[in-house]
């Protein structure tokens, strides 16, 4: 016996009555913002872990500096300039334990003339469109002068389809600023 053809309304309920493949729905509606939130929280983690890093490696490397004891290869001029190029660099990253970011940190370091001068102007980081000029001029301070630094490092986020970390300052030739401010007291003379 043959069975009869059957329409296309018979076709439409059964294909609607079938609950086969109802998991493999739900999970492919849950899993991508499940997957962004994922990655939204590693690319945080992993920028607020090389903020802190890069502050911890600034104020140890800065403690030298504070103490007079400035690292290898670093001059001072004359007029009291001091010349600290790739040295202090090194010494940041070193202490942080960031790989590859003595090429990628600019540092900052002038006298303030009071407290409620701390931070403000600009972040000076370095712009990946220019050549790379490792000597930096700063002002050593005479002593008991409170002193202002600010370290920038431009890091790349790790999953840029995100977005997220868009929302933070833009280094020059792209990357996201990851900044570090400090303040000291030279010691007297």
């Amino acid at each position: 016996m043959t069975e009869a053809p059957r329409g296309a309304a018979w076709r439409a309920r059964a294909f609607l009555a079938d609950e086969r493949g109802n998991a493999t729905l739900e999970f492919v509606v849950l899993i991508v913002p499940l997957l962004f939130i994922m990655f939204v929280i590693i690319d945080l983690g992993v920028f607020m872990g090389r903020a802190v890093l890069l502050s911890r490696g600034a104020d140890i490397a800065l403690r030298q500096v504070r103490l007079g004891a400035l690292p290898p290869g670093t001059e001072v001029a004359p007029d009291g300039t001091v010349l600290i190029g790739q040295p202090l660099k090194d010494l940041i990253c070193e202490n942080a334990f960031l790989t590859g970011c003595s090429e990628r940190i600019q540092i900052e370091m002038r006298p303030l003339a009071d407290v409620t001068a701390f931070g403000g102007g600009t972040v000076d980081c370095v712009d990946r469109t220019q050549p790379i000029n490792p000597v930096n001029t700063y002002v050593q301070g005479a002593p008991s002068e409170i002193m202002f630094v600010r370290v920038c490092l431009v890091a790349e986020p790790l999953f840029p389809g995100t977005g997220f970390l868009a929302q933070l300052p833009a280094a020059q030739g792209g990357g996201y600023a990851i900044v570090a401010e400090t303040a000291f007291v030279n010691e007297p003379g």
